[in-house]
């Protein structure tokens, strides 16, 4: 089983790629890339709202999962870059209250 600190870096790894952010660059790279993701969600959720067929609101469904999943991904890289040596797990089980 994988541990969400392994899924931490390859989250890290992932997006670090994806957007070409070198290691020692400012949070706001990260930020920047959150808020761009948060744009692709909304506009998914008003195209789901606006479309005609089911067959539509399906796809567009489908696109908003995908964006969404990218958007958690992104998030657990950037509470990974922030927290360097705590371990991600443990924060977001605080935050659970578990």
């Amino acid at each position: 089983m994988i541990t969400l600190n392994t899924w931490a870096a390859d989250c890290l790894h992932l997006m670090r790629r994806r957007f070409k952010i070198p290691k020692n660059n400012p949070l706001q790279c990260y930020s920047l890339a959150i808020m761009r993701e948060w744009i692709k969600i909304d506009k998914s959720v008003k195209a789901i709202n606006d479309a005609e067929t089911r067959l539509d609101q399906h796809s567009e469904k489908s696109m908003l999962c995908e964006r969404l999943a990218d958007l958690i991904v992104y998030c657990v890289a950037t509470m990974k870059q922030v927290s360097d040596s705590e371990d991600v797990e443990i924060l977001i089980k605080k935050r659970l209250g578990k």
